[in-house]
């Protein structure tokens, strides 16, 4: 197995679950719930990638795991009830475009969000203009807790 202060590798352990790149900029390597992440903290200053790995450690650590296996239709759902208290024109356009997008929507309801989670943002659906985008957009943004 190969650790990451070996002689031809171009990470430098620092600190901590802190490396640093050749070209100086600092990456976060450590586990949360089981997984490990490995990111870049995006900046050559150590102090900054510190802050910026603290940051990371605490945003991974509000991700629920179980979660990995929603579908879209599951995940529609929850959104639908986060829409309720909007005005009923609103929640009706809402509620249209989400059945239209577990009706046609490519691999139908079952599309698990779990495998295919980083495609999400990327898809188009042809069932609206902007207002299905957004609901797309807040679909997956909407935060999944413990």
């Amino acid at each position: 197995m190969r650790s990451a202060q070996s002689k031809n590798s171009v990470f430098q352990k620092v600190g901590p679950c802190l490396y640093r790149y050749k070209g100086g900029t600092y990456y976060a390597r450590f586990k949360s719930g089981g997984k490990e992440i490995r990111c870049s903290l995006e900046t050559a200053d150590r102090k900054l990638a510190e802050r910026n790995l603290a940051k990371e450690k605490e945003k991974q650590s509000q991700i629920d795991r179980s979660q990995g296996k929603l579908t879209l239709a599951e995940l529609c759902n929850r959104y639908l009830q986060t829409v309720r208290h909007q005005k009923p024109r609103t929640v009706e356009r809402k509620t249209f475009i989400v059945e239209r997008m577990k009706r046609d929507w490519p691999t139908g309801r079952h599309f698990d969000l779990g495998v295919s989670f980083d495609l999400v943002p990327g898809m188009r659906v042809s069932v609206g203009g902007t207002a299905t985008e957004s609901v797309v957009r807040a679909i997956h943004l909407t935060p999944q807790r413990r």
